[in-house]
């Protein structure tokens, strides 16, 4: 039907009337077309592909459909399923290049470039139908299908870069910052460990101290009484004086002495237990002993030796003996 204006027969409205249902299209098959040093080449791929992988050398995609009495009718949509974005919408159906028994084939080219990440797109073709109808009646004219697109060269955008890379370094900052806390909570529980043990033996060393206060006070006192009975005068002080330097040392509390302060300490010892019970006793330190700048728990050794006077050479007088012996094995001070 033509219809015009009889002030200007020029301008003429076509209205075409199509008595016959419209077909629903038919894709006949997928092609990508390939950049080359010379010219272009198409590789085909049939309608059943769901997945297609863009190289850096491929240009456009291209969708076939099969031929119809009026291909300009239906129109091509291309939707991205993540965000339901329509990317692409065309009507420019072209002819020329895929042909088969029946003649040229209505074709469609899409550029690469529209494609910006990969992921599932969906090919909508569906013909322009301007009147009245429901949703659910245009659905029998529309064919779809669902292509998975890869982009090999996929690239990112300034802000998605920033984005990206924040979301690593803050990864990465709590992998490190969690690292962080872990080892200084194992280094906490380790010096706390380290520091009851310390506590512990000095507790300990302590407790021995007070049991042994008790073996100098009575012992010295004894003897040093029993000399003054003699109406040894002059023992008598000299043994006075190293008591009071041995309870001096007891009483003052020190948690450590160098090696020669507590060298003199057993010498003074064992001088007042010879008084009592006439053993002998030779203490000897290795030449090679630093014996000022080595230090030890104040009275370590003393407990041994009280016992070795009191179990093992109290009853031997003139023939018992103590022999004390410092020496150094590697870094280690041996007794």
């Amino acid at each position: 039907v033509l219809g015009y204006s009889t002030e200007k027969p020029q301008d003429i409205d076509k209205t075409v009337f199509y008595g016959k249902p419209i077909p629903k299209v038919r894709i006949k098959y997928f092609s990508k077309i390939i950049a080359l040093d010379q010219g272009s080449a198409s590789d085909t791929d049939l309608k059943e592909r769901t997945n297609f992988s863009f190289a850096k050398a491929d240009k456009e995609l291209v969708i076939i459909k099969d031929k119809s009495e009026f291909d300009y009718l239906y129109y091509t949509s291309i939707k991205n399923k993540k965000t339901n974005e329509i990317i692409f919408r065309s009507t420019a159906w072209e002819y020329g290049h895929f042909i088969d028994e029946n003649g040229y084939l209505p074709h469609v080219s899409i550029d690469k470039s529209i494609f910006k990440k990969s992921g599932d797109y969906e090919i909508i073709i569906q013909p322009l139908i301007k009147w009245q109808i429901s949703s659910k009646d245009i659905q029998k004219y529309i064919t779809k299908h669902t292509l998975s697109i890869t982009l090999e060269d996929e690239s990112y955008s300034k802000k998605e870069l920033i984005i990206y890379g924040l979301i690593i370094c803050a990864v990465f900052g709590a992998i490190g910052g969690a690292a962080l806390t872990y080892i200084k909570k194992k280094e906490a529980k380790k010096i706390a460990q380290q520091y009851k043990e310390k506590e512990i033996a000095k507790l300990q060393l302590n407790s021995i101290r007070s049991q042994l206060n008790p073996h100098f006070l009575f012992n010295a006192l004894a003897g040093i009484q029993n000399l003054m009975n003699k109406n040894e005068i002059d023992n008598a002080n000299k043994y006075l004086s190293k008591f009071a330097r041995l309870t001096r040392n007891v009483l003052d509390g020190k948690e450590l002495i160098n090696l020669g302060q507590e060298k003199t300490l057993l010498d003074d010892y064992l001088q007042m237990e010879q008084l009592r019970f006439g053993f002998q006793y030779e203490i000897n330190a290795d030449k090679n002993l630093d014996l000022e700048n080595i230090e030890i728990p104040s009275m370590l050794l003393q407990p041994f030796v009280e016992n070795a006077v009191k179990h093992g050479i109290a009853s031997k007088n003139a023939e018992g003996k103590i022999e004390i012996a410092f020496g150094k094995n590697g870094n280690n001070l041996v007794t």
